[in-house]
């Protein structure tokens, strides 16, 4: 099976329940591995560990090792929010706030569905980069605090812009495919 992301003659535009559920299982792959990391890592950790890097990557703020938990649990927090306002937008597509919304709610529940499916994977892929963003700083904070690094490089920064494209992305590509759903 061949999955093109970008053209709505893919397959991801044909299946994209399958892909959504497929991203969603990698991120929750992802998500136990971060656990796991944290859980194997943490015996290695000193007492005081980065709990905060500054612009330049710079450590600004140390705190206990307890604190090395806040990672893992809050990328699960925002994934489980992720995940149920998407279940809850399937529920209720009038819920969904896009470009054009009444062309959206006009569709037959089958084409909104597709819509919504389509819309389903991206956001799980979103999350799916979320944690492995948050899964790099989990990282960083580990070498940090063994010594291995001095600090955040500095080229992180770009990850929030990345993310912030990849929503303007998603909400273009939603409405796009609203209206390529819209009979003419």
């Amino acid at each position: 099976m061949q999955f093109q992301i970008i053209s709505t003659g893919s397959s991801l535009a044909q299946y994209p329940g399958c892909m959504a559920r497929l991203l969603w299982g990698i991120t929750s792959l992802l998500l136990i591995g971060l656990w796991v990391f944290s859980a194997i890592v943490y015996p290695q950790l000193p007492e005081r560990i980065p709990a905060h890097f500054g612009g330049y990557g710079q450590v600004i703020r140390m705190d206990s090792r307890e604190s090395f938990w806040f990672l893992p649990a809050l990328v699960t927090f925002l994934v489980a929010v992720g995940f149920g306002l998407s279940r809850l937008v399937f529920a209720h597509p009038k819920l969904l706030n896009l470009p054009q919304k009444e062309k959206f709610l006009e569709l037959s529940p089958p084409k909104q569905r597709r819509v919504l499916a389509r819309l389903d994977a991206w956001i799980a892929l979103l999350f799916g980069l979320l944690v492995l963003g948050f899964g790099y700083l989990q990282w960083t904070s580990y070498r940090v605090a063994t010594g291995g690094q001095a600090g955040l490089p500095v080229g992180f920064w770009i990850f929030p812009l990345a993310v912030l494209t990849w929503v303007s992305w998603m909400v273009w590509d939603t409405a796009r495919t609203a209206r390529l759903e819209t009979p003419r």
